[in-house]
């Protein structure tokens, strides 16, 4: 598996004698997203630890926060009272502990782990925090940034954030493992960073890597491995064929002072404790407004951004495409206008007039009176002309801002030049076949959305004709596929034809979309069956065993939300209720991977992540592609009335 974070090239680089000039640009990089982590150095194994640990933790809140308490007055150097004196139930714990100490800009200061060793929890504690203030101090005198790393903007600091945050992971299960080689727990996603823990010992020497460390630098397997057999002065490729080496694999439970105030915060893979129950109207409204926060933040000349890389602060546009970006001012527009938001939409119609204008040449093509795509290539050799998709996308932003009187001409260019990409059989012809799924659905959903906007028949009986081609194409690939199979991209078909049932009542869409979205819900059945954490429950994906992408699951959902309407609309109560149930599931499982406040703890600009969304269950890489579907499927769930 590939590292998710662009600034983690292959574990080599890692060591200057192998640089060669070419890579000699990715170690500087590497060295600043490290450098935090290699400045806590690792504990020696306990003598008197034993393996496996089996001890199964359920801590009460007032528990957690007693804990917490605990440390605080020991760092404060006050005399224990009936608050801050450990509880003496919590004296019997033999789990090891694990304290670390962050600051509000997202700096780890210092990080202990102490095991039992037939000392009380108290001790434990107290030889923890000895450690991690140590830790803290040497840090201080080493404030020094080295020149090569970049400097990021820190956004203002909360009047009522504390000088430090403490977090602690008690483990309740740790395994002591041989060497498998590169496979084994790391391939069956036995070892999950983020919510495991992983150790390496080879002989004396220890190193590990804690799951918070894992979520602050972007680990995923591959860079833990990579990073601990470094630690270890080992080759990589060599450790894992080392048949001395011992592995701990180790489950932790996570609890913290959350930001800003220190509120106590329950976390699992390093996000705050989310579950179905809290999935309310109310809720989803909290959420679309941090998606608004987001977009305000993310919004570089004229452009949303295309990809953000909170553990490092880098962006990077090199694969930015065409389709996307306008995707993107749609949903932005489509926000604005729904939150009644003046900020978003001014963001709007600056997004709007720039890619009219870059794509489209708007201003000389209305003097001419005839469009002018733009023949200039981005960086990944798009040109406008071969992606006339984005033509719909700027076309349905006209219609979300209410501007269509005023903007008359403009849409008739686009549109008039976007319809002539029809075949007669009503195909189209995309850039690539792959396409085939996903730019007739989106060239169709703007035909649809003018059909509603003027109800001219042209619109209609162009429709009509593509529907003739895909529609048979569909279920014929259904009806020969295994019951697992589903078209692929199967929101942009269900949002055509949930338009056109929306204003015509006409039977073949409604039965279109149900036979998509039946099989969608078996997305969410075959990975409800061997679920391990709870944070996987309502992960929509076609491959089971992935972590999870984020935008495959928004786009399954924004389809759902759709079928779910047609039922409610049809009297189809059976799958009213089915498909409702599973977007509950899945509203929450892609709520949990939102970043709120609490989750920013160890990223620097915090202002540019809030609102915005992991890539998958590892990976913390955020972007428009993310947090488009995500966006329409929320508007259409809460406008809707779906989930009370």
């Amino acid at each position: 598996m590939s590292s998710p974070d662009p600034l983690l090239p292959d574990p080599l680089l890692l060591d200057p004698l192998l640089l060669t000039p070419c890579s000699m640009k990715y170690f500087f990089k590497l060295c600043a997203v490290l450098l935090p982590l290699l400045l806590c150095p690792a504990l020696p194994f306990a003598q008197e630890h034993l393996f496996p640990i089996k001890n199964s933790v359920s801590l009460s809140t007032a528990q957690k926060q007693n804990i917490i308490d605990y440390v605080r007055a020991l760092r404060a150097n006050k005399p224990a009272d009936q608050r801050t004196a450990i509880l003496p139930e919590l004296e019997q714990l033999k789990n090891p502990v694990i304290l670390f100490s962050l600051d509000y800009d997202g700096n780890l200061l210092g990080h202990a782990r102490v095991d039992h060793n037939g000392r009380p929890l108290s001790e434990r504690l107290k030889a923890a925090l000895s450690e991690v203030s140590t830790q803290v101090k040497n840090s201080a005198s080493t404030k020094n940034t080295p020149s090569f790393v970049k400097k990021i903007k820190l956004f203002g600091r909360p009047k009522d954030a504390l000088d430090d945050f403490l977090h602690i992971q008690i483990i309740e299960y740790s395994s002591q493992s041989l060497n498998d080689g590169d496979g084994g727990l790391f391939d069956n996603r036995v070892y999950e960073p983020q919510v495991t823990g992983l150790v390496y010992q080879l002989k004396d020497k220890r190193a590990e890597i804690t799951p918070l460390e894992a979520v602050m630098h972007n680990a995923n397997a591959a860079v833990s491995q990579n990073y601990l057999a470094r630690l270890l002065e080992v080759e990589p490729k060599t450790l894992a064929k080392n048949q001395d080496l011992k592995r701990e694999l180790y489950r932790v439970i996570h609890f913290g002072e959350g930001l800003p105030d220190g509120h106590l915060t329950d976390f699992h893979r390093g996000l705050k404790i989310f579950t179905e129950d809290k999935v309310t109207s109310t809720e989803i409204l909290n959420r679309l407004k941090l998606v608004g926060e987001w977009y305000a933040h993310n919004i570089i000349n004229n452009e949303v951004v295309y990809e953000y890389f909170p553990s490092t602060g880098e962006t990077r546009d090199t694969n930015r495409t065409m389709v996307r970006s306008t995707m993107a001012v749609w949903v932005l527009n489509k926000l604005a206008f729904y939150l009644n938001d003046d900020v978003l939409k001014n963001l709007g119609k600056e997004t709007l007039h720039h890619y009219l204008e870059k794509y489209f040449n708007m201003t000389a093509s209305l003097k001419q009176g005839r469009l002018y795509p733009s023949m200039i290539p981005t960086a990944i050799k798009e040109t406008a002309y071969s992606r006339y998709a984005t033509a719909g996308f700027l076309v349905m932003s006209i219609l979300e801002r209410g501007e269509l009187a005023t903007s008359q001409k403009e849409v008739a260019l686009l549109m008039d030049w976007l319809m002539r990409f029809q075949q007669k059989d009503g195909t189209f012809v995309t850039q690539t076949p792959q396409n085939q799924f996903f730019t007739p659905g989106q060239v169709l959903l703007a035909v649809s959305r003018m059909y509603g906007a003027t109800k001219e028949k042209k619109f209609l009986e162009f429709f009509d004709r593509s529907f003739a081609a895909y529609a048979p194409e569909i279920e014929a690939m259904m009806t020969l596929g295994n019951q697992r199979y589903t078209p692929y991209a199967p929101a942009w078909f269900t949002l055509t034809f949930f338009e056109m049932y929306q204003l015509t009542g006409d039977a073949k869409y409604r039965d279109g979309i149900f036979k998509i979205n039946d099989r969608i819900i078996k997305y969410y059945e075959l990975n409800a069956r061997d679920q391990i954490y709870y944070d996987t429950d309502g992960m929509l994906i076609p491959k089971t065993g992935t972590f999870g992408n984020v935008s495959v699951t928004a786009a399954l959902l924004e389809s759902l939300a759709a079928a779910a309407l047609t039922a409610k609309t049809a009297g189809d109560v059976a799958r009213t209720n089915s498909y409702t149930a599973v977007i509950k599931k899945t509203t929450a499982y892609l709520m949990r991977l939102q970043y709120v406040p609490e989750n920013t703890y160890g990223f620097k600009a915090k202002d540019r992540v809030i609102g915005g969304v992991k890539t998958d269950l590892i990976d913390n890489k955020t972007g428009m592609d993310n947090i488009g579907h995500l966006t329409n499927a929320f508007i259409k769930i809460h406008g809707a009335g779906l989930l009370p």
